[in-house]
């Protein structure tokens, strides 16, 4: 429901927010990804290597189930405290602002 908002309208501010952190996480996915594709590149390739091995696809799937759980969290974290420092800000009395200097 559309309602007026008078001052600043605290669900932007949390969507925002959310939105920051969730691109905090992104960013730091996907330095890791372009990490690890670099050093699959450089690694030297052997026979061995391209068999397909149970445990390790079951550990990556854990792994990879653990840092998305993990990035869920963190970034409703960060978001939180994003939020409230934008709050924080946006609800220092007037008083507490320097005034403008009249133009002379």
């Amino acid at each position: 429901m559309a309602s007026t908002k008078l001052g600043y309208n605290p669900e932007v501010v949390r969507s925002l927010a959310q939105q920051r952190a969730d691109t905090w996480i992104g960013l730091i996915f996907l330095i890791a990804a372009f990490v690890l594709s670099l050093w699959n590149l450089l690694w030297p390739m052997r026979w061995s290597d391209f068999a397909v091995h149970k445990g390790a696809a079951a550990y990556a799937l854990v792994l990879a189930l653990l840092l998305g759980v993990g990035a869920y969290f963190l970034s409703n974290e960060l978001a939180v405290t994003h939020e409230q420092r934008v709050n924080g800000i946006l609800e220092k009395p007037a008083a507490s602002h320097p005034a403008e200097s009249p133009r002379k």
